[in-house]
């Protein structure tokens, strides 16, 4: 009976957080809820698929660039001005890891955007993106979306959120890559590392890494000196759901990022 109610009472807690009552945490959790109110059935150019008026409303950025005047704060989200050219070639970097991992049992939308957060971060790369902070550290659902129809308009791969590997090659796959070549020529050694790097780690480890880094970035742009107690102090406030990490596992973490310079500079 007991284990009964527990069915009972997690089949609730998933109904609630589809519909928006309850945060959606779990990549499951947000898929599912942008499959009931994040889609539509207009295809949208990929310029205005994440239009600067949705700016206004959404939580804060995670990068923000330090003010001069303490009464105001620009908002660094993505390039001024994105063109046709940036929307194609955020596509082409996501092609390109799906394409490397599609295969990997560990690969969903968690991994791909924490891989993306932190090729343009590391990279320095500027593409129209919108990082907000989410339970599971930087997270930009827009971003997922345009990703997913257009990487299934060009028939390069297709998400399968009900499946164990989420992505399916199609017909096209691996046409991105002469392309890929072309933008991130310089970049391309670091992101491959990246990709190669978190292959088979989980993702809980990545999300870790990706929040740190977020975290690390927000106390530099504050002006204050990066301390064990001050960086664990952003993490756990954060998100709540960050308390399921001890600090030993933050801090093992911060520690492999320092000595793989992977830590903002």
């Amino acid at each position: 009976m007991d284990e009964n109610k527990a069915r009972k009472k997690q089949s609730l807690t998933h109904l609630l957080k589809e519909n928006g009552y309850v945060m959606p945490i779990t990549e499951e959790d947000i898929v599912k809820y942008d499959e009931r109110f994040g889609t539509t059935d207009i295809i949208l150019p990929e310029e205005i698929d994440s239009p600067d008026f949705l700016l206004g409303t959404t939580p804060k950025p995670v990068t923000v660039k330090p003010s001069k005047s303490p009464k105001s704060q620009a908002k660094i989200v993505s390039l001024a001005k994105p063109t046709n050219v940036d929307y194609y070639r955020r596509t082409v970097l996501a092609a390109e890891i799906v394409n490397e991992l599609h295969a990997e049992m560990a690969f969903g939308h968690l991994k791909l955007q924490k891989l993306i957060f932190l090729s343009l971060k590391v990279e320095k790369i500027d593409l129209p993106v919108n990082f907000l902070k989410q339970a599971m550290g930087p997270y930009d659902s827009q971003l997922m979306r345009s990703i997913d129809k257009q990487l299934e308009l060009k028939k390069w791969f297709v998400f399968q959120p009900a499946e164990k590997l989420k992505y399916k090659a199609l017909e096209h796959a691996g046409q991105h890559k002469s392309d890929f070549e072309k933008y991130y020529s310089l970049q391309q050694e670091k992101i491959h590392w990246l990709i190669n790097t978190f292959r088979k780690v989980k993702s809980p480890t990545i999300e870790i890494v990706a929040t740190l880094f977020a975290c690390w970035e927000e106390i530099l742009n504050e002006g204050q000196v990066v301390t064990d107690s001050v960086l664990l102090k952003k993490f756990y406030a954060w998100s709540a759901v960050k308390e399921k990490y001890t600090e030993t596992e933050v801090l093992q973490q911060k520690e492999w990022m320092i000595e793989h310079s992977l830590i903002p500079v």
